[in-house]
């Protein structure tokens, strides 16, 4: 409308002599006034473009998208012969990807132990992951995981025979030799806290965890382990005093679990025993991969080399020197914003739910944890924020998972209904595959929500 106006004032015609000068003067005041328009709407544009480059700038700052549904878990920010293992063993025990890469990590940190430490506030964290393998019989829970403790099995195998021949050539009246070791299988909730007073790590591993879990208590009148279990959690301080047993003082002990369950067992594995009202079901992390199509058998034999390298570094993690992991301000700047969305995702949709707001607010103890490990790996002293990418990518995966098997203890008998942001994430993916834009307009009346609604998930 103003360069309408600005080229009528420009072309009107001189009527009289006398009054050229007055209706110059007219058109210049008109063009004066059009001109300034102009540049208070090419201000106000600026302003707009400005306040859109700072948001941008915001949300670019953020770095990770919290709010991301995240279905498998991922292993970019692993080193490069790490990744190339996952891959080759996930083809050779034809199992899910997620399988390995738990496996490998969990297997990595009970090598750690409590050699690395991080300070997250007035919260030491030290490497201890409590990680359940769920899946159906013959989905190849069992494969990966051996495959990756192989090399902790084997320190144990040379630990025990280290033992048994101290146990031969001590005298009579001698202390009796310990045997330190790494893993329990098949172990007594009596056994366990006897075997953390004289190792400062164990990893409780067994194939079919539900079961033996199941299994705690049953020859204890107290059944005292749900509440020691949540203290070790937090490697906290154990005090053990029984009438016929000698007293018994665990200083922070350091217990990982990894092992596999069914998923019908879950809610079973939980309830009878105090576990339930404790909250232990919100302390794992579960690997729960997306259902896809069996493959056939597979005769691939995983690359030595490569085999080679990993207990290499299975080695150098237990032979590492006791010491504080730190984070660079950006790692730190990204756990925090991690931490206040979901404290904000508790407000929002969970505040009712007390399952799983405690497990949303239990992630960055995860994270924590999870970190330590990855930075091991990584052979680097401090966390960085590609570290720290990776690993709160790896932590919403737990996140979703979480969500499916709350769904899943809740209701046995009923398949998963995925989240409004998993299905506009499944549309999102299945649209773009011919290489289509979305149109969020289109789709936020298709589905019958705001536009803002679906502008957060892309």
């Amino acid at each position: 409308m103003a360069d309408e106006l600005l080229v009528s004032a420009t072309s009107m015609p001189e009527r009289q002599e006398n009054g050229e000068h007055e209706l110059s003067e007219f058109q210049k005041n008109v063009m004066q006034m059009l001109s300034q328009g102009q540049n208070e709407q090419q201000d106000d544009q600026s302003k707009i473009n400005a306040t859109s480059e700072q948001a941008a700038t915001a949300a670019t700052r953020r770095s990770v998208d919290c709010m991301q549904t995240v279905t498998e878990l991922p292993i970019w920010g692993l080193p490069q012969g790490l990744q190339d293992l996952i891959k080759e063993a996930t083809r050779s025990f034809n199992c899910p990807q997620d399988y390995c890469t738990a496996a490998l990590i969990s297997a990595s940190a009970t090598a750690i132990g409590s050699k690395l430490h991080m300070n997250w506030g007035d919260y030491t964290n030290y490497a201890t992951l409590w990680t359940l393998i769920v899946g159906d019989s013959a989905t190849g829970k069992s494969g990966p995981m051996n495959f990756f403790f192989e090399p902790l099995q084997r320190f144990d195998r040379d630990s025990f025979k280290t033992y048994r021949n101290a146990v031969k050539q001590s005298a009579k009246d001698a202390e009796k030799p310990v045997y330190r070791h790494l893993l329990l299988h098949n172990a007594t909730d009596e056994a366990v806290l006897g075997e953390l007073a004289h190792n400062s790590t164990l990893c409780w591993y067994a194939d079919e965890l539900g079961t033996i879990m199941q299994g705690w208590g049953a020859y204890s009148k107290s059944n005292s382990m749900p509440s020691h279990l949540v203290s070790m959690f937090g490697n906290k301080d154990i005090s053990i005093t029984r009438k016929t047993e000698e007293p018994l003082y665990i200083v922070k002990p350091n217990l990982l679990i990894c092992g596999g369950v069914q998923p019908q067992q879950l809610k079973r594995m939980y309830s009878g025993r105090g576990y339930e009202d404790l909250g232990l079901s919100q302390r794992f992390l579960y690997v729960y991969p997306e259902r896809k199509p069996l493959k056939y058998p597979s005769k691939y034999v995983i690359d030595r080399g490569l085999i080679l390298d990993y207990e290499d570094k299975i080695t150098e993690l237990l032979k590492r020197e006791p010491r504080e992991i730190f984070e660079c301000e950006e790692a730190i700047r990204m756990q925090r914003d991690f931490e206040r969305d979901m404290i904000d995702e508790v407000n929002i949709n969970y505040l009712d739910n007390p399952v799983m707001a405690s497990f949303l607010l239990k992630l960055n103890i995860h994270l924590c944890r999870w970190a330590i490990t990855v930075t091991a790996l990584r052979r680097e002293d401090t966390i960085s924020p590609e570290t720290m990418r990776y690993c709160i990518e790896c932590i919403l995966y737990f996140k979703h998972n979480a969500e499916k098997i709350y769904c899943l203890m809740m209701n046995p008998d009923q398949p998963y209904e995925p989240t409004r942001g998993e299905v506009f994430q499944l549309l999102k993916k299945w649209y773009e595959v011919d290489g289509h834009k979305i149109n969020q307009s289109e789709m936020a009346r298709v589905l019958n929500v705001s536009r803002q609604a679906i502008n957060k998930y892309f």
